[in-house]
């Protein structure tokens, strides 16, 4: 009986993070966009797990339609809204229609042919891991709508949401092997263990990610096309050349807001071309080479001024103390308040 208000916990749990995410969301953000995407993944995950309490917790067998219809949306949604995150225009295409296919064959199986859902429901969280992992492998650069201070959360979240795509995989192969040779005796507790803390990590993940989504301004657009790549170095050179203006001379860095996509526009240059210029002429990824800029001012404020160490982080880009302190630490060694310190015993 232990097991039956689980579910229910984690759902508010789940809503606790959907109401944040709601209370933190920046005005201006277009419908549809990849911020709300996410948003609509922490509803479809709360959804789910009120489902699975009231199926494995109080045997209501008349949620199971609802229930695989759902499922069928987690994959799907997921994959639009972290591809989403890797474009220059946020909003849905004409092609992503394809990805309601997968809802309408449910629906279709639950009218007809029920006892093929569990396994297309395999072969749909297969597909959509597949797509994640692709996106995964471009690195986090390939997140480009994304701030760059809180690049490397967002691509975590990633990880973890293609690999819990995997592990759905498993889990509801398990769960129907239980049912077919063990008449269930096992699938509640195969829930209990393995889809709900899956469920609260992704919704732990589809909140970073999307409290992560730097603001956009998409109105201006860019003087050439993405599909125009410059390879040579010379191009390359003077795409960095427009970046290094950027930042030493317009400050850009100190943008809290600043992504890949934010920085091709001020530079009027396509973001692979930021991309490789960047990586030609410092052999860092774009995020690194920000992050760099924002530690060394933060380094001249915290040995020449009094500002404290939140003031110091406000003012070079930062929006969360964690992300500053691990940057920080990754390239001088010392947390903010060791650095300061230690200057201060060099000066005496």
């Amino acid at each position: 009986m232990l097991f039956i208000p689980v579910p229910f916990v984690i759902t508010v749990v789940i809503c606790i993070l959907l109401l944040q995410k709601l209370y933190t969301s920046q005005g201006g953000k277009k419908w549809l966009s990849a911020d709300h995407g996410f948003t609509a993944l922490l509803v479809l995950y709360a959804v789910s797990s009120v489902l699975i309490g009231l199926r494995w917790g109080y045997d209501m067998l008349s949620v199971l339609p609802l229930q695989s219809l759902l499922a069928s949306l987690w994959g799907p949604l997921a994959w639009l809204s972290f591809r989403r995150l890797s474009q220059a225009n946020s909003q849905l295409i004409a092609a992503d229609w394809q990805h309601s296919i997968p809802v309408f064959l449910i629906l279709c199986l639950i009218a007809f042919y029920p006892a093929w859902i569990d396994i297309t429901l395999i072969g749909i969280f297969s597909f959509y891991a597949v797509l994640l992992f692709r996106l995964m492998l471009a690195g986090p650069n390939s997140l480009k709508a994304v701030r760059f201070s809180e690049a490397i959360s967002s691509y975590r979240a990633l990880q973890v949401t293609a690999v819990m795509m995997v592990f759905f995989v498993l889990v509801d192969s398990a769960v129907s092997i239980d049912f077919r040779f063990y008449e269930g005796n096992s699938a509640g507790l195969i829930v209990a263990l393995a889809n709900l803390p899956a469920l609260l990590l992704l919704s732990f993940a589809a909140s970073l990610a999307g409290n992560n989504v730097g603001q956009s301004d998409e109105g201006i657009e860019l003087p050439c096309s993405e599909a125009k790549d410059v390879t040579d170095d010379v191009n390359l050179a003077a795409i960095f050349t427009q970046v290094e203006f950027q930042m030493q001379t317009q400050l850009l860095y100190q943008d809290e807001q600043l992504n890949l996509n934010m920085l091709a526009r001020k530079c009027g240059v396509p973001a692979r071309q930021i991309s490789r210029a960047i990586n030609k002429q410092t052999q860092k990824n774009v995020s690194q080479y920000v992050n760099g800029y924002r530690i060394r001012a933060a380094c001249e404020l915290l040995k020449s001024t009094e500002q404290s160490i939140t003031q110091v982080m406000l003012a070079v880009g930062y929006v969360t103390k964690s992300n500053f302190n691990r940057e920080f630490l990754r390239l001088t060694g010392a947390n903010p308040g060791q650095w300061r310190q230690s200057q201060q015993v060099t000066k005496a």
